[in-house]
């Protein structure tokens, strides 16, 4: 469901330098033939938390130092039951079906 709404804002915010303001927000919203009305909720700090505290939770796991993206994999037969590493960090960046595939291969790897 997010991958149109966020390539949009995506683009806007890290290609196009746009500022996270809400017209960015609408435009994006606009762009996935969405209606504006969650743009109210972008200046609102209510959906903080889950976010931060995911992040948080990886980086307890990964360690302090480490970037966006953290992947998680539970693996049973591992003693700690789960593999968890910093990335993949990908350059160019994937899109849409091509960036599930990637993942995908990526994941059977380990």
């Amino acid at each position: 469901m997010c991958s149109t709404p966020c390539t949009a804002l995506g683009t806007r915010y890290h290609l196009h330098r746009r500022p996270a303001h809400r017209a960015t927000l609408e435009a994006a919203l606009q762009e996935a033939g969405l209606p504006v009305d969650p743009a109210d909720s972008g200046d609102a700090d209510r959906w903080d938390h889950e976010p931060r505290a995911s992040r948080g939770r990886g980086l307890t796991l990964v360690g302090q130092n480490a970037g966006s993206p953290i992947t998680t994999v539970p693996v049973p037969d591992f003693a700690a039951g789960l593999i968890v590493f910093f990335g993949p960090v990908v350059s160019p960046s994937h899109k849409g079906e091509d960036a599930g595939r990637l993942r995908a291969r990526h994941l059977r790897r380990l």
